[in-house]
């Protein structure tokens, strides 16, 4: 990789340090960098980001210049995403518990509403 392409830019999105979104910053000049690439795509390093995969392509300010980002496989987002809220004042007996996922859409079977949380 040429030096513009080593500069990342990472940011811990919840708790688990492994849970991170990066991104790097690629010539799009470059032959490897022209062809399309298929969002899910596993990091190009994976002994350093092995569970990472590419979430996302945007431009750069500096013309013909590409911010990839990456995103680490949510397995176990259940163990930290999400959150409790009390609706009701001075009522603690009654919380809403909140769970966002994020997954593939090519992973994704809705459940219906009403259903048990599973975990």
């Amino acid at each position: 990789m040429g030096a513009l392409e080593q500069q990342q830019v990472i940011s811990g999105l919840t708790p688990d340090a492994r849970d991170i979104l990066f991104w790097e910053l690629r010539d799009s000049k470059i032959a490897k960098n022209k062809r399309p690439k298929k969002y899910g795509e596993k990091h190009p390093n994976p002994l350093e980001y092995p569970k990472h995969r590419l979430v996302f392509i945007a431009p750069h300010e500096t013309e013909g210049k590409q911010k990839w980002f990456y995103a680490a496989i949510r397995a176990d987002q259940e163990e930290y995403n999400w959150q409790v809220s009390y609706p009701f004042p001075n009522l603690t007996t009654t919380p809403i518990f909140e769970t966002v996922f994020i997954t593939c859409r090519e992973d994704f079977i809705p459940i219906e509403k009403g259903t048990e949380h599973p975990y």
